[in-house]
């Protein structure tokens, strides 16, 4: 099955051949979000100027679910959204017509963290079998990235393993101190939080979906995007252009300055230790990213079929 229209990514060559400048008359933009990794981005272009300097007034909507998000955009609450570029290729199965404007994170978040008892060598996934592993939610977005690097060894995630939703950052942190998972699928803070000895100090990285190494197909996957409705996109063509060129100034801006994102990180987890910002600049800015590429889409394709998530293939433009 191939559904008629695809998703369209806005490139940084696209970008420099729209010739489109900004104007002196700001245009009011809002952006539907949760307060998660992915929005990184869109905060740092929000607070050094970007979006101002390609003309748009911006405002950052946040909600407390992505499900919230979506309906948001769905209503036209908010113009655009900090989604998953999963969520689109769903959408469209769902007839809903999305468009990715520009990429958040072009490489999975989330870490998987064993407790330091297990005493397991550093990313043998059959040593997982068995195993208590926590998840956010069933059905969400680390559970989808747990199940697809079990599935790659052989593993089966509704058989072998008991995957355990334990919430938010909160619930990974009392998960894993109460003993109720042997791992936990997490991203920072709580990577850092449940890692560093200065902090809980209770588990060790078992496997860092951010690092160079990680396996197939995560390593072929990207996720948050700055999405918009296609009929938006079509009437608002020049906004979606000037939001795709302030994201992916912020995301350069980040490869030249990590602690941009460690700034982010104060204002909205105020409190942490000193480390924990130091190691949060130190491995998150390698997560962002602002263009997809056709590979990416064939292999989430390919992914969510197997997990039952699209039956069809949504193309790639």
């Amino acid at each position: 099955m191939r559904l008629p229209l695809g998703l369209c990514v806005v490139l940084a060559v696209t970008l420099a051949m729209a010739g489109v400048s900004a104007g002196a008359t700001e245009m009011p933009v809002r952006i539907g979000a949760v307060k998660a990794p992915p929005l990184v981005p869109v905060v740092i272009a929000q607070q050094e100027g970007m979006f101002a300097r390609e003309g748009l007034q911006a405002e950052i909507v946040l909600y407390p679910t992505l499900e919230a998000v979506r309906q948001a955009l769905l209503t036209h609450a908010v113009d655009a959204a900090v989604l998953s570029v999963g969520a689109t290729l769903q959408a469209f199965e769902e007839g809903i017509k999305l468009r990715n404007v520009v990429l958040l994170q072009g490489r999975p978040n989330a870490t998987i963290v064993t407790r330091k008892t297990l005493k397991i060598r550093k990313g043998d996934l059959n040593a997982l079998r068995g195993r208590r592993i926590g998840v956010d939610a069933h059905g969400g977005r680390v559970d989808v990235l747990l199940r697809l690097v079990l599935l790659q060894v052989g593993i089966n995630p509704d058989l072998r393993v008991t995957i355990v939703p334990t919430g938010d950052i909160p619930g990974h942190l009392a998960a894993m101190q109460a003993g109720w998972v042997d791992a936990q699928v997490t991203w920072e803070p709580g990577t850092s939080q449940l890692t560093l000895p200065s902090e809980l100090g209770l588990g060790e990285v078992f496997l860092d979906m951010r690092a160079n190494d990680r396996p197939f197909p995560v390593s072929r996957m990207v996720e948050g995007s700055v999405v918009a409705l296609d009929e938006w996109v079509q009437h608002h063509r020049d906004a979606a252009v000037r939001i795709a060129r302030a994201v992916s100034c912020a995301e350069r801006a980040i490869k030249k300055s990590p602690n941009l994102v460690a700034s982010v990180y104060r204002q909205s987890f105020p409190g942490l230790g000193p480390e924990v910002y130091a190691n949060i600049a130190k491995v998150q800015p390698a997560v962002y990213w602002p263009s997809i590429r056709r590979e990416n889409i064939l292999v989430m394709n390919e992914a969510y079929r197997k997990l039952g998530l699209l039956k069809g293939t949504v193309r790639f433009e």
